[in-house]
């Protein structure tokens, strides 16, 4: 199976926010991906107020960084540390990539037209 990609060149990169690790490839996602995320982020004992959307919160990014395929060619570190090492701003790059990947495979998912 052909997965949609996308590239992203990290503005801060990895080490932590060093001029390493820049070049981001990321895949799109699937079912496993959320099984992941789920798996790396520890829930809260208490769900109240603001706690249930700041872990809601971590699930998603999780499972953003979850469809990372690779960091400047090599296999991308546990989802934890990931998250500890990526800079704010490049985790919004990455939510960028995931939505151009989404209308990616919207776009090739599109049928095609008739010719009538």
């Amino acid at each position: 199976m052909n997965l949609v990609t996308e590239t992203v060149e990290l503005q801060y990169g990895l080490a932590p926010w060093s001029a390493t690790a820049k070049v981001v490839v990321m895949r799109q996602a699937t079912l496993q991906d959320v099984y992941e995320a789920v798996a790396a982020v520890d829930m809260p004992e208490d769900m109240t107020g603001g706690r249930r959307i700041a872990y809601q919160m971590r699930i998603d990014d999780a499972q953003l960084l979850a469809q990372i395929d690779s960091i400047d060619g090599a296999e991308p570190p546990p989802l934890e540390r990931l998250a500890q090492l990526l800079h704010p701003d490049d985790m919004t790059l990455i939510r960028n990539a995931a939505e151009v990947i989404k209308k990616k495979q919207k776009g090739e998912s599109a049928p095609s037209p008739s010719s009538d």
